[in-house]
Parts: C-alpha cells; structure tokens; sequence
C-alpha cells in the first residue's frame, strides 16, 4: 500500500488570493493531490509527526558566497551578516542567516533573509499547526541534474538553479538578461542543457536559441518539478538553523543517541554482574574447600587451633610415620593411599580415615565416578586389595567408601 511521504507548502508573493500552494507526496515520490491555499485558515491540518517542508520565495532570499575563517557554527551564523553588510541594504543585525556546504575554494554558502519576515512567517505557519521540517528558498526545491541548469515559470516569476547550492528566482521579463550574464561569468562552466517547466506562461523558444544551449522543454502539469527526494532527506539548504531548527530532528537525534548509551550502559552492567556472579562462585568453592581442609587437619592435629600451612605439616607427618612405623600395617596402608591420591589426577578429597580388621576404610569425595575409579586403580597398582562402595551420588558430588588390604 502507497501511503504519504510528506507534505510541501509552496509560498507565494505578491499573489491575489493566494498564501501559496499545496502539495501532498505518496511514499512512491508522486505529487497525488495539488490546490491553491487563499487563506492561513485554509491549511490542512496535520499530523506533528508527518514530514512538512515549506518553501520560502527565492525573491525574498539572498544567495551568496563568502569566506570565513574556521569556527564554530554559532559564530559562522554571527559574522556572515556583517561580512556582507556592504551586500545587503538591511541592519546587519536584522537579517536571518542559514550556512551551507563549504567550497573547494574554503568559501561558505550562505542565506539571508529579513529576519522580521522570517519570524513572521514561522509564527503564521505555528499558529495554524505546521511545524516543518525545512524550509528551502523555492529555486533550491526544484529538480536539478549536474552539468545542466532548470527554469521553471510560475506566476511569471522564473525559478532557476544552477548548481545544487546555487540559483535565483526573478521576474519572467528579465529572465534572459540575467541567464546571458550567468553564462558569461560561467564561461568556463556552461551547462550542457537547460530544462525548462512551464505552465500557462509560453516563453519565446527563439530567446533561449541565443543562448547556444540544448533546450528541453517540459509540462508542470504532466512532470514534477519539485526535486521530491532532496526536499527531506538532503535539503540544498535549510533556513531552519541556530534556534529554529527543526524540534523533531533534534528530539530524534536525542533519542538516538539515548539508546545508544543504554545500550552501552547494558552492556557494561552485563559484563560487571557476570564477573559479580563468578566472583561469589569462587568465594562459595574456596570457603566450602578451605572448610574440608580444616575438619581433616583438625583430626591430624587435634590440638591446632589455627592451620598454618597444612599441605606441608601433613608431607611432614606421612614422612615422620613412615620412617617410624617400618612394619606397621596401618601406616603402610595409610602411606600407599595417601602416594595413590598425590598421583591421581583427579579432585579427590578424604572426608574419614578407619583402620579396623587389618584393613584401612577411606571415606572419600570425589566430582564423578571417573574419579573413584582411576583412585582405585592408582591403589591396585600397588598389589593391594581394594573394594569400593559408592554411599551417596549427586551432581558433581559423589561420596565413596574405599576398604583397602594388604
């Protein structure tokens, strides 16, 4: 389905009746619905979220060039009217300004228009709820091809561009004038057509035949002459600058730039709870460890009260009863066990230790049954007797009774 793209009110001056004229845009870039607005009270009313662009008679708005040095937007804003003041016949102070792109040759383009009736016009247009987008002098809003210039006639006034950033808007009367000057200052530059869109008003063709130029003429009325796709997404120019510019763009870019922070910020607070999260794990695994330690170095050294290096004192005492129990069964059992557990390769821990019947009775825990076995089979290597009995199993946690004999 083929909704509405935007909406373009095209201002006039000088025009009986007349505010200007109004066009509605389907999402294919087709003009549906054209008619003349004769009163302010007259506009349709809109919807604040869809695209409206205004565009400002090119008669009431001065196009030029001028260098400045390097700075800010704001200040560029201040300075090119008093750069121009011997350009311009108004108060300096007085004329609204819009910048646009910078030349090859560092030299700035620039608008101006009488600030009163800029302001004027923005409150009329927010009196009766428009609110666009961007507001482009009519000779900048019209379709534009490199390497050729494009007249269109209205109401005896001729819109002409002549570059993306350039152009004029003058009186039908002395249209040819100013083109012969246009191309004689572009000598170098001529274009290598000109399109020309007319309405009611028949130009002479014989006149633009002095002009040595290729001439295609086009209808308003079968052709659209608004550059459609440029009046939204890469306007020429937009008036709307400094304080005027446009609330939706700003509020979009806001938003924007909000989601992008919020998703950094969840990132950043994913990252730092998954390192939370490990950290408590490790924490819960080293104290429920250390806990294992202490209850087996306490049935070592029933008189410790604190445990200060237990893998060493426990190295000492199989060293010391080994070499003073030399015939002693228990000790011997007790010596091939704890030799069978330093060469696993598996967590195996010892929770009790029973020497009864000539035989020792190993409670162990281990993390899966692969371990109890490769224990038992670490103890087999050394001629032992050795039978298993599983007494509790679980996730990770499976609980064994070892019966080891001579």
């Amino acid at each position: 389905m083929i909704g509405l793209f935007m909406f373009v009110l095209q201002l006039k001056n000088n025009v009986k009746n007349a505010v200007g004229d109004w066009y509605e845009i389907n999402s294919a870039k087709k003009i549906i619905s054209h008619h003349v607005i004769s009163d302010w009270s007259a506009c349709p009313k809109i919807n604040p979220s869809e695209a409206c662009v205004v565009l400002f008679p090119g008669e009431s708005v001065l196009l030029t060039t001028v260098k400045l040095p390097k700075m800010r937007t704001s200040e560029q804003l201040n300075a090119v009217p008093f750069a121009l003041e011997e350009q311009i016949a108004s108060d300096p102070e007085a004329m609204q300004v819009a910048i646009g792109d910078r030349a090859a040759d560092g030299s700035l383009t620039v608008a101006l228009i009488e600030k009163n009736k800029f302001e004027s016009t923005m409150q009329l247009l927010h009196d009766v709820e428009l609110f666009p987008r961007a507001a482009i002098p009519d000779f900048l809003a019209i379709v534009w091809k490199p390497n050729t210039w494009t007249i269109v006639i209205q109401n005896n006034i001729a819109l002409v561009r002549t570059a993306f950033q350039q152009g004029f808007s003058i009186d039908v009367d002395n249209l040819f004038l100013f083109l012969e000057i246009m191309l004689k200052k572009n000598q170098p530059n001529k274009p290598s057509a000109i399109v020309y869109y007319q309405d009611t008003v028949v130009m002479d063709v014989e006149q633009f035949k002095k002009l040595m130029i290729p001439l295609e003429i086009k209808s308003i009325s079968s052709q659209s002459f608004l550059d459609i796709e440029g009046l939204l997404l890469k306007p020429a120019l937009n008036l709307l600058q400094g304080k005027y510019r446009p609330k939706v763009e700003s509020t979009q870019l806001r938003t924007n730039w909000l989601w992008c922070g919020t998703s950094i910020a969840a990132l950043i607070l994913f990252l730092l709870l998954s390192n939370a999260v490990e950290w408590f794990y490790f924490r819960h695994e080293t104290t429920a460890l250390q806990s294992q330690v202490a209850v087996i170095y306490r049935q070592l050294f029933p008189g410790a009260t604190d445990i200060l290096e237990p893998r060493f004192r426990v190295e000492k005492l199989l060293k010391s009863m080994e070499s003073t129990s030399q015939g002693n069964l228990f000790f011997q059992l007790l010596g091939d066990a704890g030799e069978s557990l330093q060469t696993s390769t598996t967590t195996i821990m010892v929770e009790q230790i029973q020497f009864d019947n000539q035989q020792l009775q190993l409670t162990i825990q281990a993390t899966s049954m692969d371990s109890v076995t490769q224990y038992v089979q670490a103890l087999q290597t050394k001629t032992l007797t050795v039978t298993q009995k599983i007494l509790k199993t679980g996730v990770n946690n499976i609980q064994a009774e070892i019966t080891v004999k001579a």
